[in-house]
């Protein structure tokens, strides 16, 4: 590391701004629930990679998946990451005695917890579009041009007719 480099860190460390940030960010990091535990990886490239070495012959279920991203290697599993998988299989196990049409696992993973992205971020269930702002409003411009469109041709049509009625009243 540079002099230079050093010192905008200093610089960035002594600023208010990130002195206010800083524990904002550490009390959101404490809420999170079921720490992923993956290291720096993204869950979509670790989930490609524990598919192509642990599972090659066998399909992952996303129960599977959750706990691969969950699991670390030298403590297992955190005691709130245990309860939720406790519950998905209780869930599982529960529908097969009951001779019920068992759930898939991705349905039982929403069931349990409803508000979590994991099934998002893994890239097992598409995330579903936002109508924002933005997008209203490109929908609502294209829905005027295209009446713009029609109204045009519709004088347009009118002008033909009285152009046509016109050219017969001359002898």
């Amino acid at each position: 590391m540079t002099h230079e480099q050093w010192q905008a860190i200093e610089k960035m460390w002594s600023d208010p701004k990130h002195k206010e940030k800083c524990p904002k960010n550490k009390l959101n990091r404490e809420n999170v629930r079921y720490q992923q535990r993956i290291g720096s990886r993204c869950y979509i490239a670790h989930c490609h990679v524990v598919k192509q070495t642990k599972y090659k012959d066998v399909s992952a279920t996303a129960i599977d998946l959750f706990k691969e991203c969950h699991r670390s290697r030298k403590n297992g599993f955190s005691e709130p990451v245990k309860n939720i998988i406790a519950d998905m299989e209780a869930i599982i196990d529960d529908l097969v005695q009951d001779g019920e049409e068992p759930k898939t696992h991705t349905e039982v993973i929403s069931q349990v917890m409803p508000k979590s992205k994991f099934l998002q971020n893994t890239g097992l269930e598409s995330a579903t579009p936002k109508r924002n702002g933005k997008a209203i409003v490109a929908a609502r411009v294209q829905e005027l041009q295209t009446e713009l469109e029609a109204e045009r041709q519709d004088a347009a049509n009118l002008r033909d007719k009285l152009d046509v009625s016109n050219m017969s009243w001359i002898p």
